[in-house]
């Protein structure tokens, strides 16, 4: 039974669209809702130490455009990371031109990240401030990072696959 399952699904492209819509949408879902609780500044917490290292490269491609944004703090052992959606939110070129290396910064993380520290990680930051400015604001990191699209996409996506599977049902009955 379990081959005949796997024929049909890989001889027939519509089942087969409709497994991987299904599968993206609870994936989509999945991560929504595993990933850690940031609504407000009292969920972040403050790590400040002297800047070690930077490093701010996008990768640009055909299909595709990386972003590998990262701060080391002396002390510290991960790398804090300015993930991809909040780049746009990053005064990057103020930032380089005003802190170098060895100065004071202050990074702001998820209380549930601030174990792993000392640990070689990466660890998503939500503000970054020296004391004259800040660089990376957490109001619109949270509110980015806060965006249900990924709870729209999630539900798109299962009703897509629901409804190619109901659509082509004759095609998985077995005798």
């Amino acid at each position: 039974m379990f081959f005949k399952i796997l024929r049909v699904v890989f001889t027939e492209r519509k089942i087969a669209g409709a497994i991987v819509f299904t599968v993206s949408g609870f994936a989509f879902l999945f991560f929504y809702f595993v990933r850690d609780k940031v609504s407000t500044r009292a969920d972040l917490v403050e790590v400040q130490s002297l800047l070690s290292n930077c490093s701010f490269v996008e990768d640009r491609g055909y299909r595709y455009h990386t972003f590998n944004y990262y701060l080391t703090l002396d002390g510290y052992s991960a790398q804090f990371q300015i993930i991809a959606d909040f780049t746009d939110l990053f005064y990057k070129d103020e930032f380089k031109k005003d802190v170098k290396q060895g100065d004071s910064v202050s990074v702001w993380i998820a209380k549930s990240n601030f174990q792993d520290v000392q640990k070689e990680k990466n660890i998503m930051v939500f503000m970054i401030s020296t004391r004259q400015r800040v660089y990376l604001e957490d109001r619109f990191t949270i509110s980015e990072y806060n965006n249900r699209f990924r709870i729209y996409a999630g539900l798109v996506f299962l009703l897509v696959g629901a409804f190619l599977l109901f659509k082509n049902r004759e095609k998985l009955k077995f005798k």
